[in-house]
């Protein structure tokens, strides 16, 4: 005769069983927490790091546009330079050097577009050291002249040299203005291209409406009236204190 199986574990299996039971659902938490931290940290990163590298195109898109404006200037003084060197007269002021960011070389995560602002940034150093070099002879001669350690056909050889120099520096400043606008309209559309997709999400929650003309006109008037007001304030600020201000046209006491 057959004895019956039983199926009923025995104190110790059944505790063994329980305790694998916990420790595996232990783990699985553990794993989930664990992985889903990690894919955040990754994912944030990620946006961080391309959010930097965006910043970093914008910044550039600011410098670029400062730097057409800048060499617009730094050409008007220069060829004002020679201007009034030929016609045997002195000019006045210094054109600006343009600034560099070399941080973007860090904060860039596009090896092609780090490669075409080192080559700018490379250029822009050399028409800085030509503009700092003629600025600066200029006004030794100036000084020299003014200062009367040397005459006025010494100076005026030497302006007139310095005037031929000078030439080769206004092509300079147009080469590296067409520079510029090419690496200008790179930066647009790449910064266009590589906006980061929680910048996407910003963008499509935050829509911005056109605006009217009549409301532009409307802050235009509301814009002078302020301007006239302030003005005017001001004015009267001068008329307390000093005792005098406007009369028509002319300032006399009040």
């Amino acid at each position: 005769m057959s004895l019956p199986v039983s199926l009923v574990p025995a104190a110790g299996q059944a505790s063994q069983a329980t305790s694998g039971i916990r420790t595996l659902g232990i783990a699985l938490e553990v794993f989930k927490v664990l992985g889903v931290g990690a894919l955040g940290a990754t994912l944030a990163n990620w946006d961080a790091r391309a959010r930097r590298h965006h910043s970093a195109l914008v910044r550039l898109e600011y410098l670029l546009n400062r730097h057409l404006n800048g060499l617009d200037d730094a050409a008007l003084h220069v060829r004002g330079t020679i201007d009034s060197i030929r016609r045997k007269g002195l000019h006045w002021g210094a054109p600006e050097t343009l600034e560099i960011d070399r941080a973007a070389y860090s904060d860039l995560a596009n090896i092609e577009v780090i490669n075409l602002v080192f080559g700018y940034n490379t250029s822009v150093e050399r028409v800085n050291h030509d503009l700092r070099n003629v600025s600066h002879a200029y006004e030794e001669l100036k000084n020299a002249f003014l200062g009367g350690r040397i005459d006025q056909p010494t100076l005026w050889a030497n302006c007139e040299r310095l005037a031929e120099q000078t030439s080769v520096l206004v092509k300079a400043i147009e080469a590296q203005e067409e520079g510029a606008k090419q690496l200008l309209c790179r930066i647009r559309v790449q910064a266009r291209q590589d906006l980061p997709w929680t910048g996407r999400l910003t963008v499509w929650l935050v829509r911005s409406r056109s605006v009217s003309p009549q409301a532009l006109t409307a802050e235009r008037t509301k814009l002078d009236r302020e301007i006239a007001e302030s003005r005017a304030s001001s004015q009267q600020v001068i008329r307390d204190q000093l005792g005098v201000g406007p009369t028509g046209s002319d300032w006399g006491p009040t």
